[in-house]
């Protein structure tokens, strides 16, 4: 398992979803990489592993403390 940051767990998720293994990241891609970044609750830390052969976030950070999102909006 590996515990990460919210920006590096938005980076990984978008690499995940995108499927972008190998093809350099370029700048127009940054867009996509922060909106994977904010939909992540502002928490310290998630948790990412290889499950079924493939990577996953199998825990996402503890958020219960924020329930209103709109605090989160233009955050990373």
């Amino acid at each position: 398992y590996i515990f990460t940051h919210r920006l590096v767990t938005g980076f990984a998720l978008w690499l995940i979803k995108s499927n972008t293994f190998d093809k350099p990241i370029e700048a127009k891609d940054l867009l996509e990489i922060m909106e994977s970044v904010r939909n992540i609750p502002y928490v310290s830390e998630s948790e990412i592993g290889f499950r079924d052969g493939k990577w996953e976030i199998l825990r996402h950070g503890d958020a219960n403390y924020l329930k209103d999102e709109s605090l989160n909006k233009g955050t990373f």
